[in-house]
Order: structure tokens, then sequence, then C-alpha cells
């Protein structure tokens, strides 16, 4: 059964790759980028494959490191392999965001299978991602885009799987991968910064309230101090940077007037609202989870009318509802009160609002 459902997925991944590959490159790819978020990602993946052939693949790697950098410094290595692979280009750049959307594919998937024990909620979970609307919408900020969002998203939702498949930080290991993907995420996308500071506070309250806090809470504590290892060195290099793009040019700076959208507290929550049920999760996804959940409930309250012998039903693993919650929560709160509101960034909401269907 589990050689079958690898070479499925394998299947499925390889049929999604080459369509996503055909198509960027019939229809996007081409579009010469004009904006200083689509710029950054090619310009130091362009520049980072350059000094590798140059001066050796360490230099090269230290050089797309090393740059001032406002959004992430992850983006040009990731890109490195498929550049040496194939060669440089705008497909291949295009190509780590299908890349990055299989591993989120692959992680949810392995994590529905470990936390429900049913292969079918974790073949479930591979279809509602492909079904989704606002990456293959290709708009700015989608899978066919330049910009770090998507590749963002991607790696925001592995991170949940992992700490999902963690249950709770129950172990000491998981505890440790998911420091790890945290920080991960953080190099790719600074911004993610302030999601995990009120995440792992979140979390952190949560875990205080349970009885066997002390070794949960040792572990939630080692998991920080992994993700501060793996992301502070190039965070604080990158501080003024940073401060500069995000706090002065859309808080301080006169580049707010011009983006602000002057919605109030309700106008924000109803334009989260329709932003990811509409724009970004899409209407016939919604739906269909919505209908399922309801059908399924429906079968779920007559099974317990109707019990079978060797009925056997299984839950969530410890603490999935607290980190499918927490992960869509936190950032879409940061999103309503930023006075600036784009679509782009909101594809970070999409892998807590796909875990609370699953799960539901």
């Amino acid at each position: 059964m589990k050689i079958a459902n690898a070479a499925a997925l394998a299947a499925v991944f390889g049929a999604e790759a080459i369509l996503f590959l055909v198509t960027a490159h019939h229809h996007y790819a081409w579009s010469y980028p004009r904006w200083y978020d689509q710029t950054q990602y090619l310009g130091q993946a362009y520049g980072g494959f350059e000094r590798v052939q140059s001066d050796g693949l360490a230099t090269g790697i230290w050089s797309m490191l090393t740059p001032d950098a406002a959004q992430g410094c992850l983006h040009g290595i990731l890109a490195l392999p498929v550049f040496e692979a194939v060669g440089p280009s705008r497909t291949a750049a295009l190509a780590v965001n299908i890349l990055a959307f299989i591993a989120l594919q692959a992680a949810t998937f392995l994590a529905a299978r470990r936390i429900s024990g049913r292969t079918s909620v974790a073949w479930a979970s591979v279809g509602l991602l492909a079904a989704l609307h606002f990456p293959w919408s290709g708009g700015a900020g989608s899978a066919v885009d330049f910009r770090l969002d998507w590749m963002a998203a991607c790696a925001y939702g592995v991170t949940l799987a992992i700490a999902l498949a963690g249950r709770g930080f129950r172990s000491t290991r998981w505890a440790v991968l998911i420091g790890a993907a945290v920080g991960a995420t953080i190099l790719l996308r600074f911004l993610t910064v302030v999601y995990f500071g009120f995440i792992f506070f979140a979390l952190l309250l949560w875990l205080i309230a349970a009885r066997d806090r002390r070794s949960r809470c040792w572990r939630w504590a080692l998991s920080g101090i992994v993700a501060l290892c793996v992301f502070a060195p190039e965070f604080w290099r990158n501080r003024l940077t940073i401060y500069n793009y995000y706090w002065v040019g859309h808080y301080a700076g006169p580049e707010r007037a011009l983006r602000e959208s002057h919605l109030g507290p309700i106008g924000s929550a109803g334009w989260l609202l329709s932003e990811l049920l509409l724009g970004q999760i899409g209407v016939a996804t919604t739906l269909i989870g919505a209908v399922t959940a309801v059908a399924l409930y429906w079968l779920r309250l007559r099974s317990r009318r109707d019990p079978r012998p060797g009925d056997e039903r299984n839950h969530p693993g410890d603490g999935a509802w607290m980190f499918a919650i927490t992960f869509l929560a936190v950032p879409a709160a940061v999103l309503a009160m930023h006075p600036i509101k784009a679509q782009p960034p909101a594809s970070i909401l999409i892998p807590g609002a796909v875990w609370i269907i699953l799960l539901l």
C-alpha cells in the first residue's frame, strides 16, 4: 500500500509539474518582470548562479545570503539547483513555485495520514490543495508570478504540517523539526517573523494550561531556539533594510498615504473574509469543502445510530485544531490591522484554511 501510494503521488506530482511548466512557459514566463518584488528574486537568483559558475558553490551561496534583502534571502538558493539542472531562465525560476507547491502537498499528505490514520483523508488533502483558486489565477503573487508570496505560503504550510504531525510538542525530534521549518520559512520571507512571534506566544499560553506542560513547554522553547539559530544571523544582518522597507515604507513613510485602504475594522474583516473565501480558496472549492463536511457529518450521525462491527473512528491528533486555527487566525489578524490591503500576502491564509476544512 505504501509503495502504491508513493507511486501514485509521484505520478500526480509529475503531471502537475508538466502542466504547470508548459502553461507558465507559454503564457507567463515571456512577460518581463517590472516590479521590485519580482526583480529581487530574479536578480539574486541570476546573480548567485553566475557567482557559482565563476567562483564555486560555497562562494555563490554566500553571495546570495550577504546582500541587503528586504523580503527574504533563501529564494535564490532554492532556484540554484533548478538553474544547475536546466539552465537559468524565467521558466526555471517559476519552477521553484511548483516545487514548493509539491512540497506542500507531500507534507500535508503525510501529516493528514499521520493524525487521521486514513489514506483517503490524505488524498483528499492533495486534491483540495490542487483545487485552490488563487495559485492558478495568474495574478500578482500567484504561482506564476516572481514575487515570493506563493513560495512563502507553501513554506508556511509545510511548517504547519510538521507542527500538526508533531502532536503538540510531545516529541523532541519533532520540536527540532518545527523550529528548523520556522527558521527556513522566515529566511524565505522575513515578514513571517511577525506571524510566528504571535503564534509561539499563543501556543505557549495553550501549553501552560496542559497537564504535562513542563515537558511540552521545554520542547516549545527548544523549537524556538532552533528557529532563532536558523534565521537570526541573516535577519540581523538585514535589519536596517527590513526596517526601511516594511516599517518606513508601509507605516511611517509617504508610501502609506498612496496605498492605504482607509478601511475600518468592519471593512477590513469583510475584505479579509471575501479575500479568503473568494480570492484565495475560491467559490467552487469552498462549496465543495462545505458540502463534503456536512455530508460526512450526517454519515457520522447515522453511523452512531446504526453502528457496525469493527467501526473505527480516527480523531485528529493532539492540538490539531489549536495549530490550524492559530496558523490561520494570527496572519488574518495582522493583515486585517495592516493599513494596506493587498491580495498577494493573503495567500499565507491558505494552509490554515485548508487544514480547518480537512479537520471538519
